[in-house]
């Protein structure tokens, strides 16, 4: 019995001490490591994505790009991990490698993966930046020894470090074109250029010549360089419309005409032709407002297409150089572009003439659309004392022709808070905003007095840039933009909620030419690139890449 009963506790002893070895001998799992996915993407404008990581032991995380932020940058066992990029300001796409891994006891686990960010969109267009040497470019400019023109990227504009040179690079138009062409869809489109007698459509590129697309003669109508307005119809017809070049000219330097000629040319892609051309019939429908109606007018006037009625709207003014007294008022025409026919002229007093009669919106906008479709003119009055030399003494208003209508806004008047500040151009920026170039020789510290034709002058120092708010007719000086030279010049763009501005400041105080962006959306206006020493800007241009 006790023989037994020693045996059995021996059995059990035995037992217990071969479970206790098999529990200590038992290997540790061997640790695992995987990751949910081999590659992912983060768009250009940034974002956040996820990646699982499945492991039954501990790791940690890394990547060798500094744009990746890596969240957690360890874990033990199985975890999200995220990956947040901010937005790529380049055009090209970057691409980064994440590593996760697990090194303990001799033991090395690792698992890559890619995040690739793709590049910005790159833009569908560039800047033509024109510039002159020996003055500025425009009505009776003279010593000008070149024209040059620069196509720049958005970052090359925008960025304030940059000094654009045109040194080796560019193009040299002035035997080719004249500054005032008309820029559309990429190509630049003139009448008359350089006072040829055809109609030309061309190319400017970098370190190339012009390159001709298409010209073909004139036929009856015969325009005198830089001395049109025009319109587009839809994106292939363009209609031109000012007066015969065998004109002459009467009183100051100042072409009057009797009649406006008319041209509507097709752009076939690479071949221009004449679809019609012929005579507007103005002073019939005059009459109303002025006995025998009107019979002389100004070399250009300014003119639009309305698309929601399929009208083009003329505006132009009674120059009758043979009154003693100027002619005041504001006419605009309806015409039916199918036959040129006028339809109906309406007349405001309230603006005494237009903004610019002689180059027809070829450098500067002075008509614009908003969102409702309700057409703004520029408009000036005249600044007329016993001291005045010139009509060329002027202050701005504004008109309004309501969508689809055929007569002014009569509830409307636009800048009539002020007396003085010459509306120049009007660049509608949404919103019922517009960046509107001005000029005021008082103001610019020229002169003491507005009714001397000192310092109107278009190299005069003497033009500046507002912000004009359409609803509450108040105007904000951009004063950080030093006034500058250049009364015909066309220095601003806009683009993308960015309004670009250039200016041709006093050389004589070792200011560099310069472009300013103003952020529409927030109003904050911020330095661009500088211009070297020795170039006076004339244009800026937004202008489609060729595809």
């Amino acid at each position: 019995m006790k023989k037994l009963k020693f045996l059995s506790w021996a059995f059990l002893a035995m037992t217990l001490s071969l479970t206790a070895c098999s529990d200590s001998d038992e290997p540790a799992p061997d640790p695992t490591l995987e990751v949910s996915q081999s590659s992912t993407m983060i768009p250009a404008e940034g974002g956040k994505v996820t990646v699982n990581v499945n492991s039954n032991t501990d790791w940690s995380v890394s990547t060798d790009a500094n744009w990746l932020k890596v969240v957690p940058a360890g874990g033990n066992g199985t975890a999200v991990v995220e990956l947040t990029a901010e937005a790529n300001e380049s055009y090209d796409s970057r691409i980064a490698n994440v590593t996760v891994k697990h090194e303990a006891d001799g033991k090395f686990l690792s698992k890559n993966f890619t995040v690739q960010q793709a590049g910005k969109a790159k833009p569908t267009y560039h800047f033509d930046l024109m510039v002159s040497v020996g003055g500025t470019t425009g009505m009776g400019s003279s010593g000008v020894t070149s024209t040059l023109i620069r196509n720049l990227t958005p970052d090359e504009v925008e960025d304030a470090n940059n000094t654009i040179s045109f040194k080796g690079i560019g193009v040299d138009i002035q035997a080719e074109i004249n500054s005032e062409a008309i820029i559309k869809n990429g190509y630049y489109y003139e009448a008359a250029p350089l006072s040829n007698s055809w109609y030309g459509k061309y190319i400017v590129n970098d370190n190339q010549k012009v390159q001709t697309v298409n010209k073909f003669e004139m036929g009856s109508v015969v325009f005198k360089a830089k001395q049109y307005t025009h319109a587009w119809i839809a994106d292939n017809t363009l209609v031109f419309l000012g007066a015969d070049k065998a004109v002459s000219n009467r009183g100051s330097n100042k072409a009057t005409s009797n009649t406006i000629m008319w041209s509507r040319v097709k752009d076939n892609g690479n071949a221009l032709s004449m679809e019609a051309e012929g005579v507007l019939d103005l002073t019939t429908p005059t009459k109303e407002f002025k006995e025998g109606g009107v019979t002389a007018f100004s070399t250009t006037g300014l003119a639009t297409y309305r698309a929601s009625d399929n009208t083009i709207i003329y505006a132009f003014v009674d120059n009758d150089l043979t009154a003693k007294t100027l002619v005041k008022g504001v006419f605009v025409a309806f015409i039916d572009p199918a036959t040129m026919e006028v339809k109906k002229v309406i007349k405001d007093d309230r603006a005494e003439t237009l903004s610019g009669t002689a180059y027809g919106e070829l450098q500067q906008d002075k008509m614009f659309f908003d969102e409702n479709g309700d057409l703004y003119i520029a408009g000036e009055n005249y600044i007329a004392t016993t001291n005045s030399t010139s009509s060329t003494s002027q202050y701005g208003r504004i008109l309004r022709i309501k969508k689809d209508a055929t007569e002014f806004d009569k509830d409307y008047l636009g800048y009539d808070q002020y007396q003085d500040g010459k509306i120049l151009s009007m660049d509608y920026l949404g919103g019922g905003k517009i960046a509107m170039t001005m000029q005021d020789p008082v103001k610019t510290g020229l002169s003491a007095s507005r009714d001397y034709y000192a310092g109107w002058s278009q190299n005069d120092i003497s033009t500046y840039y507002v912000i004009y708010d359409i609803a509450s007719g108040k105007a904000t000086d951009l004063s950080e933009i030093p006034f500058s030279s250049g009364s015909f010049s066309d220095r601003v763009a806009v683009v993308n909620g960015k309004c670009y501005i250039a200016s041709s400041p006093d050389t004589s105080k070792e200011q560099l030419p310069a472009i300013y962006i103003y952020d529409i959306a927030s109003g904050k206006l911020t330095k661009g690139a500088n211009i070297e020493a020795g170039f006076y800007i004339n244009r800026l241009n937004v202008v489609d890449n060729l595809k």
